[in-house]
């Protein structure tokens, strides 16, 4: 089960300008790293989310605030339940990917589960995650499942780079053809079992403690899928692999936001 902390309005007290910690675990599993910019009811939802399906693993997460103009961080590390919270409040916008960053570097987990607030976690996805990347301790970064409100598969969420070899068997329309399509050759066609890829999606992934720090920082690039691509890229040139993980779901509420296409 998961760690117990302070987890109440009270136990937080004022807030200093640019952050604080509630103390977590020594060494957890999981360090679920949540990057806010304003509408705090998607923060609290993914939280309550995480709370609610963890049953066999210990986490803490790590809450970063990219200077929202509202302050409901108290409402957010109550949905946190027993969940230990470090809150971090940036005086500017840093962005994504820099934001994950500072989360990494606060986070003690064994394995470090990047997610935007727009996803909400379904039943188990976290043990089954960490389940599976300790049975292979050469996965360096596990991408899961992304759907949307209705339940569908988000296109552009996890794909390969994009090779020559790959452009000119699209244009060909070569029935050898991998599931790829898009720009980015994103897998066109889901996999029914985990699938070894170039990229996942950094708003829905796990990450080893260890391959992480391999990978540096995400930091700021032009787009998600750049971004996403070439730290993808520094951990496999490390030696581990990147796999694409059906049996950990998430769901979107914001489509635009998870998927590349």
């Amino acid at each position: 089960m998961c760690g117990s902390g302070a987890s109440t309005a009270d136990a937080l007290g004022p807030a200093p300008p640019l952050g604080y910690t509630i103390p977590v675990p020594e060494s957890p599993d999981v360090t679920v790293i949540l990057v806010h910019r304003e509408g705090w009811d998607r923060a609290i939802r993914c939280l309550a989310a995480v709370r609610a399906t963890v049953r066999s693993c210990s986490c803490e997460a790590v809450l970063i605030d990219n200077a929202s103009k509202d302050d409901a961080s108290s409402e957010a590390v109550r949905a946190a339940g027993s969940l230990p919270v470090t809150l971090l409040r940036n005086a500017g916008d840093l962005g994504y990917g820099s934001a994950c960053d500072q989360g990494m570097k606060l986070a003690r987990g064994r394995y470090l589960l990047l997610i935007d607030p727009d996803v909400e976690l379904a039943r188990e996805a976290v043990d089954r995650a960490v389940h599976h990347l300790d049975l292979h301790p050469d996965i360096g970064v596990l991408g899961g499942r992304l759907v949307d409100e209705r339940g569908a598969y988000l296109r552009g969420t996890t794909g390969h780079h994009p090779t020559l070899g790959r452009r000119l068997l699209q244009r060909l329309g070569s029935p050898y053809l991998p599931p790829l399509a898009g720009k980015g050759c994103d897998l066109r066609r889901e996999p029914a079992e985990p699938t070894d890829v170039d990229w996942v999606s950094p708003v829905f992934l796990w990450v080893r403690r260890t391959a992480a720090d391999k990978g540096g920082p995400l930091g700021a690039r032009p787009s998600d899928r750049d971004r996403a691509a070439a730290w993808c890229r520094r951990i496999r040139q490390a030696g581990w692999r990147v796999v694409y993980f059906p049996h950990a779901q998430g769901m979107s509420r914001s489509s635009d936001r998870a998927s590349f296409r």
